[in-house]
């Protein structure tokens, strides 16, 4: 009896301790929680740079996710695809841990391209929001090289071929933390002037004193009310085309005064001033912005009219 009691004792541990190195299953939906399931991300190197070619890479099924693993943690909704219809394959690329949240990055495999995405998980695991960096059915027309700077600027750098000539753009994307969204906040436009101008603020509510639609030429100033408090929302356009200065700004801008709002965002070198004079905003660079027009001698200073509003 005893010989036997001690047989059970020992299978029971042997089961116990057999575990303890189990890798994180992904094939089959065996995933038993979400952390198994963004361990299979491994850490890289904020800076990242990523193409086309790259993509490519990723293509062992060895090292795809199960698709209703990675529902249970990304849904339809957030992606804003049928995962289900649309989605074949996912391949875990690596994470970006940061205090408050982290960065996933992933390869899709859809029915007629491939997308590199990134996703953006709490520490309790819950999916804040998601952003497409790459999908290369695109990129037979446009070339896009995706880099992920070290203050976690998703930086999208492309080129496209124009009358023998190389025309390059640029756009730039950062995660903020309070609307839990990925925010556009650069565009330099690689030269298609088939694209019209559409402003991505404009329905935002303008009851504040700045508030409104401000003209100078083709290039435009638009201000709206923001959720935070003490706060406006701007969208920068600039299309000079004698000096081929050409680009884009959304961001935020702090109300220091009754007539004064300044653009000064942790991590990005360029500060921006803007002084309400009447119906007139004088817009005036306290720190080097040139560069987002595409040519340091280009630069953001100038006058707005405001417009009437019929």
């Amino acid at each position: 009896m005893i010989k036997y009691c001690t047989y059970i004792f020992l299978c029971i541990l042997m089961m116990s301790c057999g575990g303890n190195d189990k890798k994180p299953q992904t094939e089959g939906g065996n995933a038993e929680n979400a952390k198994e399931f963004v361990d299979y991300f491994p850490p890289i190197n904020t800076v990242f740079n990523f193409s086309k070619d790259s993509l490519a890479e990723y293509s062992n099924d060895a090292g795809a996710i199960d698709i209703a693993v990675f529902k249970n943690v990304v849904s339809d909704s957030i992606l804003q695809i049928d995962i289900d219809k649309s989605v074949k394959k996912i391949y875990a690329i690596g994470r970006i841990d940061k205090a408050q949240e982290s960065f996933y990055i992933a390869k899709l495999k859809l029915s007629s391209s491939n997308q590199l995405i990134v996703f953006v998980l709490d520490k309790s695991k819950k999916c804040l929001a998601t952003l497409t960096l790459l999908d290369d059915a695109k990129a037979k027309k446009i070339a896009e090289i995706v880099e992920i700077d070290g203050k976690n600027n998703f930086n999208k750098l492309l080129s496209k071929k124009m009358d023998n000539t190389v025309v390059e753009g640029k756009e730039m994307y950062v995660y903020d933390e309070k609307l839990h969204q990925f925010v556009l906040v650069l565009k330099d436009s690689i030269g298609d002037e088939a694209v019209a101008f559409i402003n991505p603020i404009d329905t935002l509510a303008r009851t504040n004193i700045f508030a409104g639609d401000y003209i100078q030429h083709d290039n435009v100033l638009s201000i709206r009310d923001s959720k935070k408090k003490n706060f406006v929302e701007f969208f920068l356009y600039i299309n000079d085309k004698t000096n081929g200065c050409k680009g884009e700004l959304r961001g935020e801008a702090a109300i220091n005064s009754d007539n004064i709002l300044q653009y000064n965002k942790p991590g990005d070198p360029c500060i921006l001033q803007f002084e309400l004079k009447k119906n007139i905003i004088i817009l005036s660079e306290v720190k080097g912005c040139g560069s987002r027009l595409g040519d340091l001698k280009c630069s953001f200073n100038n006058s707005f009219k405001k417009k009437v509003v019929k």
